[in-house]
């Protein structure tokens, strides 16, 4: 089998699969407690409050997230993840400051009609996913153009596989997003469109 070839299955495999590798969690929601097979889920730090968020707007088309906290914590409601369903977590009535907008209201366009039930945290996860794998095939394009195709295949699979672009892309963070924008960004340039290249980054 050619290189190139089992890069790109190696890139798959190591992308693909870990979506269904779940954790257990302690009941602080801090310790790794065993793992186990199941759809893909936000498991800690600022991804359940983008995730709330990203639901707030699907939802009430709005980013008034108090009542979005009280739901989860008084009733158990998956808009932070399943996991945290029932759990308190600090509940400013806006968005935080450190928790912007922007990529919770590109998500919201994709998976507003899955706002109403538990498969909305899957489907944002997913979609991560999709963005990431997207991103990288971009990024490749345009060094294929650039380079040629084997040392694009390469450097491509050098970047999806030994650099944090892959742990990012099973979490729910805005960084999968910005590879994404900046690997568009690359392209443009490559492609000789310089302006769109700085719109887009």
């Amino acid at each position: 089998m050619e290189l190139e070839k089992i890069l790109v299955i190696a890139v798959l495999l190591a992308y693909v699969t870990p979506m269904f590798v779940q954790y257990s969690m302690d009941e602080t929601n801090t310790h790794i407690t065993g793992v186990y097979l199941g759809l893909p889920q936000v498991l800690s730090g600022d991804e359940p409050h983008y995730l709330i968020m990203t639901h707030s707007i699907a939802k009430d088309h709005d980013v008034w997230l108090k009542n979005d906290h009280d739901g989860v914590y008084l009733n158990g409601t998956c808009a932070a993840g399943q996991r945290f369903a029932g759990t308190y977590l600090p509940r400013p009535i806006l968005f935080q400051p450190t928790h912007q907008p922007g990529m919770p209201l590109f998500v919201s366009f994709f998976i507003w009609p899955l706002a109403d039930s538990c498969l909305f945290e899957t489907g944002a996860m997913v979609l991560t996913k999709i963005t990431v794998l997207l991103g990288l095939l971009i990024l490749y394009m345009g060094l294929a153009k650039k380079f040629g195709k084997k040392p694009a295949v390469v450097s491509t699979a050098i970047i999806a596989l030994c650099t944090p672009i892959w742990h990012y892309s099973g979490t729910f963070f805005a960084e999968p997003y910005l590879f994404a924008i900046t690997a568009a960004g690359i392209y443009l340039f490559i492609e000789d469109k310089p302006f769109l290249a700085g719109l887009v980054l």
